[in-house]
């Protein structure tokens, strides 16, 4: 689950699964795992999904979250 979190977080782009799995360091890795743990973070509202893929959602940055910027979403 970390080793995907990270892997979407440095990515700039939408990765399908097929991609996530490769660049990740264990090989063996069932579809169906990947799949579970972007379903759950989708669930948690850190990774939003489309045709293209999944991307990290997810915004840390303390600037984006104070006060003024809050108010604009």
């Amino acid at each position: 689950m970390h080793e995907i979190e990270r892997i979407l977080r440095e990515a700039e782009e939408p990765l399908s699964l097929n991609e996530i799995k490769r660049r990740m360091s264990a090989k063996a890795v069932r579809h169906s795992t990947v799949r579970k743990v972007i379903d759950e973070f989708k669930r948690l509202g850190f990774v939003a999904e489309g045709s293209k893929g999944a991307i990290w959602s997810l915004n840390l940055s303390p600037d984006f979250w104070s006060k003024g910027r809050a108010e604009m979403l």
